[in-house]
């Protein structure tokens, strides 16, 4: 692949600082493949530009691999990793009460369109969909009107494909989680979930690797907030300090511990 590519370095779960100065430098060919080690350094920048809330580096990546995946339909991990990127994107702007969560989220079911034909077989393509199907029915009531009952139908294939995937465990829970309620959501049966999800990633065997990796630092942030939502201060933070244990520079799980810390100081 003619792209300029980061040098090797330490898996998304460890320490992020190998990437920080090439998060942005995605200069690929429009029509070249994306091979399996290329995918995994993607997949780390896109890891980094997400725990560290850079909207900006998830913009660029999203848009260079957007244009990378180009009109090929063949191209698998070009398209999973355009949507993984959009998806991301999606969480940070929403997170941060920026403006285009909805439309990143979007932006990533389109690219799985592809991915996720009639009888395909592909997974983790579903998983993805259904995550950026909930990320879009928890911007609004309106919009999850449609996008709630299509980010159950997508995760509940995939559960069926790969029923110990943990990222499907922990995209089931976002489903319940980002639904609201009046629409099917259920916060405690997405509580129950996230406790699943989490031993389910613990239960993978040391050095499992592969691609793609991410979700494990992401089920102890929501595993920690809804602890804290049903009051179990203690349970909250050991979750979230467990979430930072696995990715030291997850800023959305430190603010959430800065918070909870304010909490307890002021009762």
């Amino acid at each position: 692949m003619g792209g300029r590519r980061c040098a090797a370095g330490p898996k998304f779960a460890r320490r992020f600082a190998a990437y920080a100065l090439c998060a942005t430098a995605v200069v690929q060919s429009a029509h070249a493949e994306v091979t399996a080690e290329e995918a995994a350094d993607y997949e780390n920048r896109i890891e980094f530009g997400f725990l560290s809330q850079d909207a900006h580096s998830l913009k660029t990546l999203a848009k260079s691999l957007t244009t990378l995946s180009g009109e090929d339909d063949g191209d698998r991990l070009a398209h999973y990793l355009a949507a993984h990127a959009d998806f991301r994107l999606a969480q940070v702007l929403n997170d941060t009460h920026k403006d285009g969560a909805s439309d990143s989220a979007k932006d990533c079911v389109d690219q799985l369109a592809a991915l996720t034909h009639r009888n395909s077989p592909d997974a983790e393509a579903y998983i993805q969909k259904a995550a950026c199907h909930a990320l879009v029915s928890a911007t609004s009531m309106m919009k999850s009107v449609t996008h709630g009952p299509s980010a159950s139908d997508a995760v509940a294939t995939a559960l069926t494909l790969a029923p110990k995937n943990p990222r499907a465990r922990l995209v089931d829970a976002l489903v319940d989680y980002w639904r609201p309620a009046k629409l099917g959501g259920d916060p405690a049966r997405a509580f129950t979930k996230f406790k699943a999800a989490a031993d389910a990633f613990d239960a993978l065997p040391a050095g499992t690797g592969g691609f793609p990796e991410w979700g494990s630092a992401d089920v102890y942030y929501w595993l920690g907030k809804s602890y804290a939502e049903r009051g179990d201060v203690a349970a909250a933070r050991n979750a979230l300090e467990q979430a930072l244990i696995v990715a030291p520079d997850f800023a959305a799980a430190r603010r959430e511990l800065s918070r909870l810390a304010s909490r307890s100081g002021a009762n």
